[in-house]
C-alpha cells in the first residue's frame, strides 16, 4: 500500500505528466517570447534575459537527452536532434550578441537586426510545437505524418518544376521590359525575385502598362545612326554599355527605362497560366494522391512516434524548463553524494578484505606463544569495531537505495540490448499481437460453444415465431418500396430510350404511364408491377390489383360522352391469367364490330376490334379474354388496375388525332437551324385542364372516325358548334376537307402545297389504361407548305401555332409522334 506522498511522487514521475507540464511551460515561454519580440525599440532587458535563459535551458536539456541516447547506443536517429541543437545554439549566440549584449552594453544600435533575429527565432520556436508536442494528438499526429510525406515527396518535386518556369519566364519578361538595363544585381533581382517569384503573390504590372522613365526605343533618323547604333552603345568591341551620352543621342534618357509591348504581356500570361493554374492544380492533385497513399501507414507511424516521445519523457527530470535547473542541481548533489558513498564503501570493503586475509594467514594455534594470541585478539576487535561503524552508515535507507541503484545499473549495462527502446517497442507489439491471437482463440472457442447451444434452442422456436411475423411484415414493406424504386428507374430508363426512337418501334417501350400510381382521378394506388412481370405469359401468383370502374356521373367524362359510358361488370378479385378466346358474355361481342342501340333509340356501331398488329404479318390480332370472367385483357400486359377505369368502354377505346403542321417563317423566310427547317403545329387549349393538346376525336360509333375528327377540328378551330359535316366521312373526304384550307382563295382551286400521311395506328400508353380497358389511336399528319392556311382561325387564344421541337410539352406519345412527323418531313427536332 502506498501513502499519499508516494502516490503524488509516482504521478509526478509519470511520462504523460512530464509531457503535459513541459507543454504548459513551453506555452508560457512562447507567451513571454512573443511579448519580448513585440516590445518597442530596444526591448526589456530583464524580459530578454529571462527568455534567453528559458531557451538556453531547453537547448541544454536537448543536449543532455541526445547525449544519453548516444551513450545508450540507441538505434533511434540522432540527426534531427543534433541539427536542432546546432540551430538553437546559433540562435542563442545571436540573441545574446545582438539583443542583450550588443544593444545594452556596446550600443551598436542594431535594433532592426536584433528584432529580425528574435523574430525568426520566435517563428522557429512556434513551428517547433508541430514536431515536439502536437504529434501526440490523435488527429494532428497522423495529419503531421501525411504533411511530412507531402512536403518531402510532392512539394520538392513542385519546386523543381516551378524553378524551370520561374527562371525562364522571369528572365524573358525582364529582358523585354528593360532592354537597356545595366547588368547589375538590381537586374537579377527584377528577373528572379520581382518578376519571377513575387509575381505569384502580387500583381504589380505598372511597368508593363506605361513607360515610367521616358522613352526606351532607339530614335535614329539617319541611316548611318541606325547602322552603327550597337557599336556606339557598346563602346565598340569592349561591350561596355556605360556611355550615357550615347543613349541620350538616341533619345533614351535613362538606361533603366521600361518598354511596353504586347510580347511582354504574352510572356506574362503564359507564365501565370503555367505557374498559377497548371502547377498549382498539379500540386493539389499530388497532395491528394499522397494523402490517400499514406493514409493507412500514418496511423502506425504516429503510434510509434507517440511511443518514442513518451519513452523520451520517461527519462527526463520531473521539472520542466526553466525550472529544470533545480532538477540539475539536485541531480548534481545526488550524483556527487552517491559517488562519494560508493567510493567510501569500495575503500572500506578493500580494507576489511585485506585485514581479514592477513589475519587468516597468521592465525595462531593454542600451542604457540600467548603474546601473538593477544595481538590477534586486539586486531580482530579493531576490525569488528571499524566494521560496526561503517555498517551503521551503509545500513541507512538512503545509502541502501544508492547501493541498490548502482547494482541495478551494472546489471542493466550487461543486458543493455534487452532494454533498447526499439526492442522494447517491438516487444510490446509482439505482446499485443499475442494478446490478439489469444483473444481470437477465445472467440473461436466461444463460437463452438454457441454452435452446441443452438441444438437446445429448438425449444424456443415457438417464442420466436411471433417476432418472425413482424420481421416478415417489414420485409414485405421493404419489398414494396424496392419494387416502387425499380418501377421509377424503369420509367427513367424508358424516357431516355424514347428520346431517339421513331413511332413504329414505340410500343416496345410501353406501360410507363399505364403503371403510374395512383390511378388518375382517384387516390387508389396501382399494384406495383415491374417490367419483368408485365407480360401475361409470365406467372405472377401474388398479383392482386385494385378494381376501378368510374361511373358515368364522374367529372372525367364530358356531357356528350356520358351516354356512351358502359356499365360496370362487377368484377370480383381473382387471379387474371392468359387464355385463348372463349365464349363471350351475352351482351358483349369481343373482337367484333357490332351494331347497338342507345336508350334514346339511336343506332351506333361499336368497334371492339383492335388496331394492334402482329410483328410477323402486320395484320390485326385478337386480344385475349380472362378465362373466368370472359372480359378483355390488355394485349400489352398488366397495368396494376383492373376494371374499366376512367375509359368509356371495355376493351379498346379508339380515337383519332390530327397533327396539322406548316413551315415556320420569319420575314417571309424559312426559319432554319443546323440546315433544317422548323415545323409549326396547330394546338388548342383544353378547357378542362388548360393544357395545350392536339385536335382529337373519340370514336363513339354515331359517326365515322374521319367525320368525327373533321367535326372536332371545325369546332375547335373556328368555334363552330353547328357543323354540318357528314357523319359518314371516309378517308378521302377527310383528306379533301383539310386540303381545302390549302387553297389561296375560295374562288380558285390553286393550292399552296399540301401533304397528308397516316403516321401511326395502334396502342397508346395512357394514364387511364387498365388490365381490361386501353386506348388505341390513329394519328394523321396534314402538312401545308404555306403559312397562310386557316384564314378564319379563332383569335381568342385557344388556338395557336407552336414550334415542333423536343421541348413540346405533352404526353410521351405526343413527343414520339411529333418526332416521327419531323423525321418524315426532314425537319429540325432537338
Amino acid at each position: 500500500q502506498l501513502n499519499f506522498f508516494e502516490k503524488i511522487k509516482i504521478l509526478w514521475s509519470a511520462p504523460i505528466t512530464k509531457f503535459y507540464t513541459n507543454f504548459v511551460c513551453y506555452i508560457v515561454f512562447l507567451c513571454f517570447f512573443t511579448l519580448a519580440v513585440i516590445w518597442p525599440s530596444c526591448g526589456n532587458l530583464r524580459l530578454d534575459f529571462f527568455v534567453w535563459f528559458c531557451a538556453a535551458s531547453i537547448t541544454f536539456e536537448n543536449m543532455r537527452v541526445t547525449y544519453e541516447k548516444y551513450c545508450s547506443r540507441s538505434s533511434l536517429p540522432l540527426r534531427r536532434s543534433i541539427l536542432e541543437i546546432i540551430v538553437q545554439i546559433i540562435f542563442l549566440a545571436l540573441f545574446l550578441g545582438f539583443r542583450i549584449v550588443g544593444l545594452w552594453y556596446f550600443g551598436t544600435c542594431q535594433i532592426v537586426a536584433s528584432k529580425a533575429i528574435i523574430g525568426v527565432g520566435l517563428i522557429y520556436y512556434y513551428y517547433r510545437l508541430l514536431f515536439i508536442f502536437l504529434p501526440i494528438n490523435s488527429k494532428l499526429g497522423p495529419l503531421m505524418i501525411r504533411l511530412r510525406y507531402m512536403i518531402t515527396d510532392d512539394f520538392f518535386t513542385f519546386l523543381q518544376l516551378f524553378l524551370i518556369f520561374m527562371i525562364s519566364s522571369g528572365v524573358a519578361i525582364t529582358a523585354v521590359v528593360y532592354p537597356h538595363h545595366s547588368l547589375n544585381l538590381d537586374l537579377f533581382s527584377k528577373a528572379f525575385l520581382s518578376r519571377g517569384f513575387m509575381a505569384l503573390f502580387s500583381s504589380d504590372m505598372a511597368d508593363l502598362k506605361q513607360q515610367q522613365r521616358g522613352p526606351c526605343s532607339i530614335n535614329a533618323t539617319i541611316q548611318t545612326e541606325r547602322e552603327y547604333a550597337c557599336l556606339r552603345l557598346s563602346n565598340g568591341p569592349s561591350f561596355k554599355y556605360d556611355n550615357p551620352d550615347a543613349y541620350e543621342q538616341y533619345g533614351i534618357p535613362s538606361r533603366n527605362c521600361n518598354q511596353t509591348s504586347w510580347i511582354a504581356w504574352f510572356l506574362l500570361i503564359q507564365y501565370f497560366f503555367l505557374a498559377k493554374r497548371f502547377l498549382t492544380s498539379l500540386l493539389v492533385a499530388m497532395f491528394g494522391l499522397t494523402g490517400a497513399r499514406v493514409q493507412s501507414q500514418s496511423q502506425q507511424i504516429w503510434l510509434y512516434n507517440r511511443y518514442e516521445i513518451l519513452m523520451e519523457y520517461a527519462k527526463r527530470p520531473r521539472l520542466p524548463p526553466p525550472f529544470i535547473v533545480i532538477s540539475y542541481i539536485i541531480m548534481l548533489i545526488t550524483s556527487c553524494s552517491s559517488r562519494c558513498l560508493l567510493k567510501l564503501k569500495e575503500h572500506t570493503d578493500k580494507k576489511n578484505y585485506s585485514t581479514i586475509q592477513t589475519l587468516t594467514q597468521s592465525i595462531p594455534t593454542a600451542k604457540n606463544n600467548d603474546a601473538k594470541t593477544d595481538e590477534f585478539k586486539n586486531t580482530s576487535n579493531e576490525v569488528i569495531q571499524n566494521r560496526s561503524i561503517f555498517q551503521r552508515l551503509f545500513s541507512c535507507e538512503p545509502c541502501q537505495k544508492v547501493i541498490e541503484n548502482h547494482k541495478n545499473k551494472i546489471n542493466a549495462d550487461k543486458h543493455n540490448w534487452k532494454n533498447d527502446e526499439t526492442n522494447v517497442y517491438w516487444k510490446y507489439q509482439a505482446k499485443e499481437f499475442y494478446a490478439k491471437t489469444q483473444e481470437a482463440d477465445k472467440v473461436q472457442e466461444k463460437s463452438k460453444n454457441l454452435s452446441k447451444r443452438t441444438i437446445n434452442m429448438q425449444k424456443d422456436i415457438d417464442i420466436l415465431r411471433k417476432s418472425l411475423r413482424h420481421v416478415s411484415d417489414r420485409v414485405l414493406t421493404s419489398e414494396k418500396l424496392l419494387i416502387d424504386s425499380q418501377i421509377l428507374l424503369e420509367k427513367i430508363h424508358s424516357i431516355i430510350k424514347q428520346e431517339d426512337k421513331s413511332l413504329p418501334i414505340y410500343p416496345k417501350f410501353i406501360h410507363i404511364l399505364s403503371r403510374e400510381s395512383p390511378y388518375i382521378y382517384t387516390n387508389e394506388a396501382r399494384f406495383p408491377i415491374t417490367e419483368r412481370h408485365i407480360p401475361w405469359k409470365v406467372s405472377f401468383d401474388l398479383y392482386d390489383p385494385t378494381v376501378i370502374s368510374l361511373p358515368k356521373q364522374h367529372d372525367c367524362f364530358q356531357d356528350s360522352e356520358r351516354l356512351f359510358v358502359e356499365p360496370d361488370l362487377a368484377i370480383e378479385p381473382s387471379v387474371t391469367t392468359m387464355t385463348d378466346i372463349t365464349t363471350p358474355l351475352i351482351d358483349y361481342k369481343w373482337n367484333q364490330v357490332v351494331e347497338s342501340q342507345l336508350p334514346d333509340g339511336k343506332k351506333i356501331i361499336i368497334d371492339r376490334t383492335t388496331w394492334i398488329v402482329t410483328s410477323e404479318d402486320k395484320t390485326s390480332s385478337f386480344y385475349r379474354l380472362d378465362n373466368q370472367l370472359s372480359i378483355p385483357l390488355n394485349p400489352m400486359g398488366r397495368t396494376g388496375v383492373r376494371g374499366r377505369g376512367a375509359l368509356i368502354r371495355w376493351g379498346p377505346n379508339k380515337s383519332i388525332i390530327a397533327v396539322i403542321t406548316r413551315w415556320k417563317k420569319h420575314h417571309d423566310q424559312f426559319t432554319v437551324i443546323d440546315g433544317q427547317r422548323i415545323l409549326e403545329t396547330l394546338v388548342f387549349k383544353d378547357k378542362y385542364t388548360n393544357d395545350w393538346k392536339l385536335p382529337e376525336a373519340k370514336i363513339l360509333g354515331i359517326e365515322s372516325r374521319y367525320g368525327a375528327i373533321c367535326r372536332s377540328f371545325h369546332e375547335l378551330a373556328f368555334k363552330d358548334n353547328d357543323s354540318e359535316h357528314s357523319f359518314s366521312f371516309e378517308e378521302n373526304d377527310m383528306i379533301k376537307y383539310f386540303e381545302s384550307f390549302a387553297r389561296v382563295s375560295i374562288s380558285t382551286f390553286e393550292t399552296t402545297g399540301f401533304e397528308s400521311h397516316m403516321a401511326y395506328q395502334g396502342y397508346i400508353d395512357d394514364l387511364r389504361n387498365t388490365d381490361n380497358a386501353w386506348v388505341e389511336t390513329e394519328i394523321w399528319n396534314f402538312h401545308y407548305d404555306s403559312n397562310i392556311p386557316f384564314p378564319n382561325l379563332r383569335q381568342d387564344g385557344v388556338a395557336i401555332w407552336k414550334d415542333v421541337t423536343n421541348n413540346f410539352r405533352g404526353f410521351l406519345i405526343q413527343t414520339s409522334m411529333l418526332r416521327e412527323i419531323t423525321r418524315i418531313h426532314q425537319a429540325f427536332f432537338k
